[in-house]
C-alpha cells in the first residue's frame, strides 16, 4: 500500500540556487540511499514486516508450495522474499518520483515503512492530468512486476527448477498484483483516490471538490476494512489484525486530507508575513541559562519557543521552557543558552513573502510550535506559529460562514 503525501499546488521550497532544501529528518526513519537524487529512507517498522512476512512464508506458504525442502533452504527462500517484497514497494514509489519529475514536481523523500511507502512531493501535479499519471505510475510498476514474476514461477514449473524457487516467484507475483489492484480502490490516500481526484477535477474543475469527495471515499473504505478485520479477528484468523491495521489508517490519513485541503483553501495566497507576530523575547546565545531565567521571571513571554540569536542577531537556535529545566541548578550558572536549546533549521528561516503553505507542510520543528521565523534585511521581524496558523484558518472559517 502506498500514500502519497503532496503539499499544496504552489511552486516548490526553493532555497539557494533554486533547489528544494534538505527534508528534515524523520524519527525512526535511517536514510539507505539516493534514488534519483531523491533520499530514501527506511523506517524501523520495515524490519518487522520483513521479519514478519518471513515468518508467514517459512510455516504456511512455503512448505506448502514446495514439499520436500530443507528447513534451511525455506527459511533462508522466505527471508529472501520479505527482502525482494520490500524492494518491489521501492519500485512502485520509484515509479511515481520519476513521472512526477517528467511533470516537473520535486519529490523530497520516500520512506518505506510498515504499511508500505511514502513519497513526499513537494507540491502536487497541477494539473488533473498530471495528478492521475502520477498516481497510475506506481500501481503500473507493480501490476508488471507482478506479472513479469508469475510468468517465471510458470516458467520455472515447466523447466522442472527446484520447487521452492517457482513458489517465491508465485508469490511475489501475486502479492505484487494484489498491491496494483489494491491501491488502485478510488479512494485517498490510495493510488486510486488521486486517480478519482484527478478524474473529478477535470471534470468539475474544482479541485477543492474532487479532493473532499477522493477523502470521504476514503473514509468510507477504512472503516469498512477496519469491519472487516474485526471480523475476521472474530473467526480467529489474526490477518484481521493487519487489515484491520490498514483500514485505520486509510481511514485516518483521508479525514487528515479533507481538514487539510480546508487548511490549503484558507491560506491560498497566504504569505508569512500575513500570520508572523514579532517575537515577544529573543535570547542571547551567549546568555547563562540562570542569566535566561532571571530575565523570564521579570518579564514573561506568549512564546512557547524562544528564539536565539547570535552577537549578530541571526536567529541561530531555539530553547524552551522545559529545555531549561533539564539543566541542572547546579550548572544552570555556567551553561550557556545555545548548548541547552536546539540549533534552528536553516530552511525555517525565510523571507516575508515566502508562501504560507510551505511552512505548514513539515509542521512545526519538533518541540515546539514554531513553523518559521521571517528575517526581512538581515532583521527578524517575526515568527510563525501553528497557533497564529491556526487563528487565520479559523478567521477564513468564519468569513465563509458569513459569506454563507
Amino acid at each position: 500500500m502506498r500514500a502519497s503525501t503532496p503539499s499544496t499546488d504552489r511552486e516548490p521550497d526553493d532555497g539557494p540556487g533554486g533547489r528544494s532544501p534538505a527534508p528534515e529528518s524523520l524519527p525512526g526513519v535511517l536514510t539507505v540511499g539516493r534514488v534519483p537524487g531523491v533520499p530514501v529512507g527506511l523506517h524501523w517498522s520495515v524490519l518487522v514486516v520483513v521479519a514478519g512476512l518471513s515468518w508467514l512464508l517459512a510455516v504456511g506458504v512455503l512448505p506448502a508450495a514446495a514439499p520436500g525442502s530443507t528447513p534451511v533452504t525455506i527459511w533462508l527462500a522466505a527471508g529472501g522474499a520479505g527482502v525482494l517484497f520490500v524492494a518491489t514497494i521501492a519500485a512502485h514509489e520509484l515509479a511515481h518520483v520519476i513521472v512526477a519529475h517528467r511533470f516537473g514536481v520535486d519529490v523530497r523523500r520516500v520512506v518505506l515503512w510498515a504499511i508500505g511507502g511514502v513519497s513526499e512531493m513537494a507540491r502536487e501535479p497541477r494539473g488533473p492530468r498530471a495528478l492521475a499519471v502520477v498516481a497510475l505510475a506506481g500501481p503500473l510498476v507493480s501490476a508488471v512486476l507482478g506479472g513479469g514474476f508469475l510468468a517465471l514461477a510458470a516458467l520455472g514449473h515447466a523447466e522442472g527448477w527446484p520447487a521452492i524457487l517457482p513458489a517465491v516467484l508465485g508469490w511475489l507475483g501475486s502479492a505484487n498484483v494484489l498491491l496494483a489492484v489494491f491501491n488502485l480502490l478510488p479512494a485517498a490516500p490510495l493510488d486510486g483516490g488521486r486517480v478519482l481526484q484527478g478524474l473529478l477535477w477535470g471534470l468539475t474543475g474544482d479541485r477543492e471538490r474532487a479532493r473532499r469527495a477522493s477523502a470521504a471515499a476514503g473514509r468510507v473504505l477504512g472503516l469498512l476494512l477496519v469491519l472487516l478485520g474485526a471480523m475476521l479477528l472474530w473467526r480467529g484468523e489474526w490477518s484481521g489484525l493487519w487489515v484491520a491495521g490498514i483500514g485505520w489508517f486509510i481511514s485516518g490519513t483521508a479525514a487528515t486530507e479533507q481538514a487539510g485541503g480546508r487548511v490549503v483553501a484558507a491560506l491560498a495566497g497566504r504569505t508569512a508575513a500575513d500570520v508572523a507576530h514579532p517575537p515577544d523575547f529573543v535570547a542571547q546565545a551567549g546568555w547563562t541559562v540562570q542569566t535566561l531565567a532571571a530575565e523570564l521571571r521579570a518579564r514573561p513571554c506568549r512564546d512557547a519557543a524562544l528564539l536565539v540569536v547570535g552577537l549578530d542577531g541571526d536567529p541561530i537556535g531555539l530553547v524552551t521552557i522545559r529545555d531549561l529545566t533539564r539543566v541542572g541548578a547546579d550548572r544552570r550558572a555556567t551553561t550557556r543558552v545555545r548548548e541547552a536549546g536546539r540549533p534552528l533549521p536553516p530552511q525555517r528561516v525565510v523571507a516575508p513573502d515566502t508562501p504560507l503553505e510551505r511552512l505548514v507542510r513539515p509542521g512545526p520543528v519538533p518541540g515546539t510550535d514554531l513553523l518559521g521565523v521571517v528575517v526581512d534585511h538581515g532583521r527578524v521581524t517575526g515568527l510563525v506559529t501553528t497557533t497564529s496558523v491556526a487563528r487565520l484558518v479559523e478567521l477564513e472559517a468564519l468569513g465563509a460562514q458569513d459569506r454563507s
